[in-house]
């Protein structure tokens, strides 16, 4: 499953997205093209158990277990080359280990000179957010097109 349309984020929009109000249990996400993450919301931190801090610098094969990590790193490679907005369906780990369905959105990231620079990624816990509040908080983005 995934978009047609071609998209990026440039940073002035990924601060957008990171001062969002979304609702309680997303997850936001900015790595660089090696998949290294550049920076993640409260949420996201809350979600491993960890600070802001701890995350940022590493890559998802020290937060998820193995093939969670590599069905993440696979879809973020999908994002770059087609460098294209993805909406999919993903399945991960958190700290407590219980797997997690998530409706991920992921979208290029470019840098100054209009580079692709990485991946930003807004991820909806599918279990704990219904798909009118996932709806509605993708379309207050303003920078995905609307659903």
């Amino acid at each position: 499953m995934g978009s047609s349309k071609k998209l990026f984020v440039n940073a002035a929009s990924t601060q957008k997205i990171f001062n969002s109000k979304l609702p309680y249990n997303t997850n936001v996400f900015l790595k660089d093209k090696c998949g290294n993450i550049l920076n993640v919301n409260d949420s996201n931190a809350e979600t491993f158990k960890l600070s802001t801090a701890d995350i940022i610098g590493k890559n998802d094969y020290e937060l998820f277990p193995t093939q969670a990590s590599l069905k993440v790193m696979e879809n973020d490679k999908k994002t770059l080359q087609q460098n294209r907005l993805q909406f999919l369906i993903e399945q991960s780990c958190a700290s407590d280990k219980k797997p997690e369905t998530f409706l991920s959105i992921k979208i290029p990231t470019q840098d100054f000179s209009n580079n692709i620079a990485g991946v930003m990624g807004v991820a909806f816990p599918l279990a704990k957010i219904d798909m009118i509040t996932i709806t509605n908080a993708i379309n207050s983005l303003e920078i995905f097109p609307s659903i």
